[in-house]
């Protein structure tokens, strides 16, 4: 079943995927370096990647949410089993999410490995934040089977959107994950399955066929294997329609 959702002020329409550009830093000084180099025009969306963060990001949240204004904010910590930079325990990774809800993200990330997180899910919820339940595996493609076993996992969650990036180790692996977003936003939009790297990089251009609700580029430096340009990939989103 298509679900209707919207971060912020943007609605996610299958077939007009957004570009959601991800900001990174580990203190007040590079956050702002890399905020000067955003070019809001080139986003839909900004994702605040705080695992890299060595402040306090509930005291950032003000200065990050009013420079990037008016675009919707997702939050997301990312763990170092999933690709990202941080290494708590998960008691303190339910904490850290918990709060990004309470300050009223306009959606935060939760990683499907996390024991906690249908919780966590429900918790966003009930506080009317919208969440991205999210899935990373930074070396291969998972197997067909196996993806869409943890897409039903995902379905037995009240998240608003499943995410799933892989990595490639053929150009076969990204026209399998391509293949599959296609299907599965045909009932279950929005979907977001993304093969990482240069063989990859494909899948975040063609995210209007795939029927991806967004995709992800970068604007001063990567957060991901195989992120282009978001200029360069608004104008490609614009004319491959």
């Amino acid at each position: 079943m298509n679900r209707e959702t919207a971060l912020g002020n943007k609605k996610l329409i299958k077939g007009n995927a957004l570009v959601c550009v991800p900001v990174s830093g580990e203190n007040k000084e590079e956050l702002t370096l890399f905020i000067e180099k955003l070019n809001k025009e080139d986003a839909d969306l900004i994702e605040w990647r705080i695992d890299s963060l060595k402040e306090d990001f509930t005291e950032l949240y003000p200065f990050i949410k009013e420079s990037v204004y008016p675009l919707p904010l997702i939050i997301t910590y990312r763990t170092k089993r999933e690709g990202g930079m941080g290494e708590i325990s998960e008691e303190e990774y339910m904490n850290t999410v918990k709060k990004a809800v309470d300050m009223g993200a306009d959606a935060v990330d939760v990683e499907l490995s996390s024991e906690n997180s249908s919780e966590l899910i429900n918790y966003a919820k009930e506080k009317g934040v919208k969440t991205v339940v999210s899935y990373h595996n930074f070396e291969y493609t998972d197997g067909d089977e196996e993806i869409y076993a943890k897409l039903n996992k995902m379905k037995e969650t009240s998240a608003d959107i499943y995410k799933m990036a892989f990595m490639p180790r053929s150009f076969s692996d990204t026209l399998r994950v391509l293949e599959i977003s296609e299907k599965v936003n045909r009932d279950d939009f929005p979907s977001l399955f993304i093969s990482m790297g240069d063989l990859g990089k494909i899948s975040r251009i063609a995210a209007n066929q795939s029927g991806a609700p967004f995709t992800f580029a970068s604007a001063f430096k990567v957060s991901a294997p195989g992120q282009m340009d978001a200029k360069l990939i608004k104008k490609l989103l614009n004319e491959i329609k």
